[in-house]
């Protein structure tokens, strides 16, 4: 009954929003993506369920976000304009170039159902991009960075009760596996991670649009708690993924000086966890031993079947979302 009563109260907040302010479904959708755990929240739906897949608050929002941006297309002849720009947009043309090649691989795609359901979810994820493009208003650009930065900052007292009393509030088998591994509101410790990589990049770009000392100070501390809260996550790509972006920024970006604070502030604040969580660190620091060793028989399974399916159909692939089936048809002996 209170998950009927959560998910009506949940679409008339949606509903409401699309009608009165259809851009704050904007971040409210940085928010939900945090909430994975909302999953749990809301009742089996049949086959509306089916269509929608897993029934959470990301569904929910990005279905919310695409109806009020649609609608909006028929009576607000700016918005039509706008729409017109974007597709003309570079980035929108590479995106459809590979919807399309994903769509055209169902020619000859070794599972034709996943090539199909991964092409239609690729059409809402581009659905889900128009909407937010015409949603958008340039003053208030930076509103996504916001939502995504708070949202991280706001878990971070359940990271560290998860870290330091080793209980978890969802999914704790995935919590302690010979080292802590947080994952607060997400099914995996590695999500947490790159949730938290995208909540330190806003950080980053918040601090370069913020002019008063103060409240780059504060943006510095908020930063060390993003750093630890990475570091628990025990997540090798989620920290290698930070460092490509911090070294792309040394090159490209003017301010030099910010992004060598990042990585000062980083060496701490991981000094600082590893010191009090000293399990963490053979985690970490096995990628010194090589990719193999740091991944596991498991992934290194998996990556040497793909690097063979890769030499055996080097042009054309085997079709969009496919790997599975032709990993367990045609390279399982492996």
């Amino acid at each position: 009954m209170l998950q009927w009563v959560l998910f009506v109260l949940t679409v008339l907040a949606l509903g409401l929003l699309m009608i009165r302010k259809p851009l704050w479904l904007v971040p409210l959708l940085a928010i939900a993506v945090a909430l994975e755990i909302s999953s749990t929240w809301y009742p089996d739906l049949g086959r509306v369920g089916d269509l929608l897949g897993i029934v959470s608050l990301t569904r929910l929002t990005s279905v919310a976000l695409i109806l009020a941006a649609f609608f909006r297309l028929f009576y607000i002849k700016e918005l039509r304009q706008k729409f017109r720009a974007i597709l003309k947009d570079p980035l929108t043309l590479i995106l459809l170039i590979y919807i399309i090649l994903g769509a055209a691989s169902m020619l000859y795609s070794a599972d034709l159902s996943k090539t199909l359901a991964e092409t239609i979810r690729l059409l809402v994820l581009f659905a889900v991009f128009l909407s937010i493009a015409l949603l958008m208003d340039k003053n208030k650009a930076l509103l996504p960075f916001h939502a995504v930065h708070l949202t991280a900052l706001a878990l971070a007292p359940l990271s560290f009760y998860e870290a330091f009393t080793g209980n978890a509030i969802w999914h704790e088998e995935v919590l302690v596996r010979g080292t802590i591994r947080v994952n607060a509101t997400f099914v995996d410790p590695n999500i947490f991670a790159r949730f938290l990589v995208l909540a330190i990049v806003a950080n980053f770009i918040l601090q370069l649009y913020t002019r008063e000392k103060s409240v780059r100070i504060l943006y510095m501390g908020s930063l060390a708690i993003l750093l630890a809260q990475l570091a628990l996550t025990s997540s090798r790509g989620g920290i290698l993924t930070l460092l490509v972006i911090l070294v792309a920024a040394l090159f490209m970006l003017p301010n030099k000086k910010a992004v060598l604070w990042v990585f000062a502030l980083g060496a701490l604040c991981a000094a600082l966890v590893l010191f009090i969580r000293p399990d963490i660190w053979d985690r970490l620091f096995s990628l010194s031993a090589g990719l193999a060793a740091a991944a596991g028989p498991v992934r290194a399974y998996l990556w040497q079947a793909a690097l063979a399916i890769f030499a055996d159909h080097p042009v054309l692939g085997t079709g969009l979302g496919t790997f599975q089936t032709v990993f367990l048809n045609d390279y399982a002996h492996l």
